[in-house]
């Protein structure tokens, strides 16, 4: 896909569960604001690299957040993740997918809180 607009309305249709059109809209909008080459950097980034054996030494609290959509990240991910970091606490959010922190806001919202309180 070269066409900018046609990838970031692609994107904004597999980011959510159950895309409103306003939700779809506001993604699409997000994603043009950023220019082509550092979007390819941070696609390519996310995707090319493979930081696992790294996060293993974090030492620090950590909250994951992974919605059971696997359309773009497979919940399997954030199981793995939690299971290498002696520190981390999982919230899987069933009726996300990329975004829980917009599709449950009201959710992600009480568990950062619990999290925020608890370091």
């Amino acid at each position: 896909m070269n066409d900018p607009e046609q990838l970031a309305s692609y994107n904004a249709s597999t980011i959510f569960h159950q895309p409103t059109e306003i939700q779809r809209l506001t993604a699409v909008e997000e994603f043009l604001r950023v220019n082509s080459i550092t979007a390819y950097n941070i696609y390519t980034d996310q995707t090319l690299r493979d930081y696992r054996q790294r996060f293993t030494h974090f030492d620090v609290p950590v909250q994951l957040c992974f919605g059971r959509d696997p359309t773009v990240v497979n919940p399997e991910a954030g199981v793995f993740t939690a299971k290498n970091l002696p520190k981390s606490r999982l919230a899987i959010f069933e009726h996300s997918s990329h975004c829980p922190f917009w599709e449950g806001s009201e959710t992600f919202g009480d568990i950062l809180k619990t999290f925020v309180a608890s370091i």
